[in-house]
């Protein structure tokens, strides 16, 4: 069993934004140093014909991607709220103008333990790792030239639609892109104290 994340209750300021968690002040760290500006808390969504509401914890503008934040196992955990996220996805991907949208479980992954496909592999739902509707083994990997940034399946770099030269090959694969390593040690040794966010 995978031990869940720190607290959701400790309210933790980074880069002038009050988090509900220091889990996704962590997260923010973490997109800081990869320069992917964001947004926290950007909007509440109506679910449509389901009834109720969601709250995405971040917008990535950069990439198009919602991302939501959640403890290790989060099925078991906050089921309420992983329904809502499914819900929300799949009316983003029913949406040609929808962005894509991720769930991150756990803790932000040690950067020893990252190989090129990314942080290890979880075999239970919404345990560990970065989620996609209907999918999982997604990680964080970096395109061909190192300057754009993006979650693909099992870290397939090549596959990031950036504008920059693009690799068909599925081998080619950068979990472990040095900057990326970079930013998991940064978002998690990061102690909070009085940082403000980069310029974008």
């Amino acid at each position: 069993m995978t031990s869940s994340s720190e607290p959701r209750a400790l309210p933790t300021t980074w880069a002038g934004v009050t988090f509900r968690s220091r889990h996704e002040a962590r997260w923010a760290v973490f997109f800081d140093h990869l320069d992917l500006r964001w947004d926290y808390e950007p909007e509440r969504y109506t679910l449509g014909t389901v009834g109720g509401t969601y709250l995405p914890d971040f917008y990535l503008p950069d990439i198009g991607l919602f991302a939501e934040i959640k403890p290790g196992l989060a099925g078991d955990v906050d089921p309420e709220g992983v329904w809502r996220w499914e819900q929300f996805a799949a009316a983003q991907a029913d949406n040609p103008n929808g962005g894509k949208v991720a769930m991150f479980c756990d803790r932000i992954p040690d950067p020893t333990k990252v190989t090129e496909t990314g942080p290890p592999k979880c075999y239970r739902w919404f345990e560990s790792g970065v989620f996609i509707l209907g999918d999982w083994h997604y990680a964080w990997c970096a395109c061909p030239s190192g300057d754009h940034f993006d979650v693909q399946y099992e870290a397939r770099g090549g596959r990031i639609f950036c504008g920059c030269f693009r690799i068909a090959d599925d081998h080619y694969r950068t979990g472990d892109h040095p900057r990326i390593l970079a930013a998991y040690e940064a978002a998690r040794s990061e102690r909070f104290e009085g940082h403000r966010r980069n310029a974008a």
